[in-house]
């Protein structure tokens, strides 16, 4: 395991990202493509070192695919090892099925908005999330239970939240994908003034 002292260094050092907005401070796109390749590229901090090439965005992509995949192959003895009862393991392999385009969508999400936070722009990726989580989400997932509702199901099926998590990470991948490629943190990094060095 490597300690967290440790890949702080890496991070810092090898990719030239500050935290807190330390690269809008300094005008250096250069960083931010290089933090994006870095965050796109987690599993290569496990690999021999930070002097690997690095994988990008498509193989991550892969990477979040193929863990999907074993999820939906194995979910049922995931789930085993929390409980016996067959209704819940059961409920919670619909989830895992449900939701499993989800998970890479939500992968994307956290990649792209990390990049944004580390350019200094924090309030694109927070309004991203109030928006699928408060405007979209809940809305989504009573009006899925209230369409839904049943002698069986009083209050809707559970499902409904299933759903509503699935199309809220969709969204949010979507969203943050365009404020990536479109927002104003590009603009205003080309015109930040550079850091005094030290």
């Amino acid at each position: 395991m490597i300690p967290l002292e440790r890949i702080e260094q890496i991070f810092c050092r090898e990719h030239g990202i500050k935290p807190f907005g330390g690269n809008k401070k300094d005008g250096e796109i250069r960083r931010i493509r290089r933090g994006n390749i870095f965050l796109l590229n987690a599993a290569r901090l496990f690999q021999n070192g930070p002097d690997q090439p690095g994988f990008g965005s498509g193989k991550i992509l892969g990477i979040s695919a193929f863990l999907t995949a074993l999820i939906l192959l194995f979910g049922r003895q995931l789930m085993g090892v929390f409980t016996e009862t067959a209704v819940l393991v059961d409920l919670s392999m619909r989830m895992m099925q449900i939701l499993a385009f989800g998970y890479i969508a939500m992968s994307i999400t956290q990649c792209l908005s990390g990049v944004m936070r580390g350019a200094g722009d924090t309030m694109t990726p927070m309004w991203i999330s109030i928006i699928t989580t408060v405007v979209l989400r809940v809305p989504i997932a009573y009006g899925i239970a209230f369409f839904t509702r049943s002698a069986e199901y009083p209050t809707g099926r559970p499902e409904s939240t299933f759903i509503s998590l699935l199309v809220s990470w969709s969204l949010g991948a979507l969203l943050t994908a365009v404020a990536y490629r479109f927002g104003a943190w590009r603009k205003r990094l080309a015109t930040a003034e550079p850091a005094p060095q030290l």
